[in-house]
């Protein structure tokens, strides 16, 4: 298993957690990000993107929500 951490951006707010969440694949942490991304845009009128990030910081994948 691996610690991803994940940043979300709303409204031009980056928001990032600094705990992560273990996953056993980048995979698994993308479908975890896209959920986050989907609940969090119910409540912003612009898109909401989450992003995955490895323990060093680096940009793994990202994922928008609420683009229509």
């Amino acid at each position: 298993m691996t610690r991803f951490f994940f940043q979300a951006n709303v409204l031009g707010v980056t928001v990032a957690e600094d705990i992560g969440e273990m996953f056993p694949t980048l995979r698994d942490a993308e479908a975890h990000a896209a959920i986050v991304a989907s609940e969090l845009s119910r409540n912003s009128p612009s898109p909401v993107t989450v992003s995955v990030l490895s323990e060093d910081g680096t940009v793994l994948a990202s994922t928008a929500a609420g683009t229509e």
